[in-house]
């Protein structure tokens, strides 16, 4: 059910698994813009009282001991998360949605096939990083990256 990503280190979804618990919390109508497999650097504040936050995840859990990576698919309006718990035998996960509206900022940093988001919100700060594979082209990793960009350039400072 759950494949092993060697890269990473650690159980991860397979690509259909993702695709389904992404399309669960993806508003009719709508349709990603872009998906993929981030690292979770940092994570500053707190859920709690965030306009529009949607999710299983208790928005006052610490992001960071209990979370390293995350699938998160865009669309126009909101950024879409699965998060996945790395400790322990089981592979688990939360799902969260956070409307883009709520987005105050996004520092936006592409080079050496490395893809690093710092998201600015009203009551927390998350960072991003996304490595793309050593074999992969660097033309490639821009395409792959290209829905995250086009959206949230929106919103740089």
């Amino acid at each position: 059910m759950f494949g092993l990503n060697e890269e990473l280190g650690l159980e991860v979804l397979t690509d259909s698994e993702k695709d389904r618990l992404l399309e669960e919390i993806l508003d009719d109508g709508e349709s990603y813009r872009g998906k993929l497999l981030f690292r979770i650097f940092e994570f500053q504040g707190t859920l709690a009282n965030q306009k529009g936050f949607q999710g299983s995840l208790a928005p006052e859990r610490d992001f960071l001991s209990m979370y390293q990576h995350c699938y998160v698919g865009i669309t126009e309006k909101s950024l879409n998360f699965v998060l996945l718990q790395t400790r322990g035998k089981n592979s688990a996960y939360d799902q969260i949605k956070i409307p883009l509206l709520s987005l105050l900022l996004a520092d936006i940093s592409l080079r050496r096939k490395k893809l690093k988001l710092q998201l600015y919100f009203r009551n927390f700060k998350i960072v991003l990083i996304f490595d793309a594979s050593v074999e992969e082209k660097e033309e490639d990793m821009i395409k792959e990256t290209e829905g995250f960009l086009k959206i949230l350039s929106k919103f740089k400072g």
